[in-house]
């Protein structure tokens, strides 16, 4: 089975953990194979979408009636039309429908729904001149997309001094080659310092190491601090509580 045949799979977290690891390796080594996936992510995360059951009973009826009639078009929602055609186009049966319509969403739907890498701001900032021109040096590499040379760089600040966020971006780098137990520990380093600009996008990212690691518990209680403390995380925080929540009651 090739990387493409994966797509689906990996997102279902139907992959065993060799399997998933080379996927996520030719995904970051192939574009093509990226874009494809990220139009599957929509396609999944359009789904999940509360606004969309008008759409969803359309095709349990289209269901019903495939075997008396084939089907030829339906309606589709104006505002998720282009969306909505694309995944008619992608996918090859209406079992596909069928299986999902009416599922709780899986912690990697909710995970690739959610997660994507924290923007990154390169600022001049006081102190040793040597320790900053590493710090810009690896958030020119981080904003590169080249995270294994950005990790080696805000490990070398992190050895000369404390600094969140060297920390915080060195999470996220390491969830993006899927190293998210030590993603964790360096939002743990920026959440223990509490007095910084970025305790909540640590505690956001967290929560999300969390979900894609399958500690649900851990992810809700993250998720419900910033739910309750966090003007930026507020509403997401809820959301996706809210879909940890339909997990657990399926």
């Amino acid at each position: 089975m090739n990387a493409y045949e994966n797509i689906e799979a990996y997102i279902q977290g139907d992959l065993s953990d060799v399997e998933t690891r080379e996927f996520e390796t030719a995904l970051h080594r192939d574009r093509e194979l990226a874009d494809e996936y990220h139009l599957r992510k929509d396609i999944e995360a359009a789904l999940m979408d509360d606004d969309l059951s008008e759409f969803k009973d359309q095709v349990q009826d289209m269901i019903r009636e495939k075997e008396s009639r084939p089907v030829v078009w339906f309606k589709r929602k104006a505002v998720k039309g282009a969306l909505i055609g694309a995944l008619v186009l992608s996918l090859s049966s209406l079992g596909y429908y069928a299986a999902h319509v009416n599922n709780a969403p899986t912690k990697e739907e909710i995970f690739h729904k959610y997660y994507e890498p924290y923007s990154v701001t390169i600022t001049d900032r006081s102190g040793s001149h040597e320790i900053n021109n590493l710090l810009t040096h690896a958030m020119e590499k981080y904003k590169e997309q080249d995270y294994d040379q950005a990790l080696h760089l805000f490990q070398r600040v992190l050895q000369k001094r404390d600094d969140v966020a060297a920390s915080l971006y060195s999470g996220i780098s390491y969830m993006e080659v899927q190293k998210y137990q030590k993603a964790n520990q360096s939002f743990e380093d920026v959440v223990e310092d509490r007095d910084n600009l970025y305790l909540d996008q640590a505690r956001w990212y967290m929560s999300m190491c969390h979900i894609r690691l399958g500690n649900m518990e851990q992810a809700r209680n993250m998720l419900s601090t910033l739910a309750a403390e966090s003007d930026y995380y507020r509403e997401q925080a809820n959301e996706v509580k809210g879909k940890l929540d339909r997990i657990e009651q399926k």
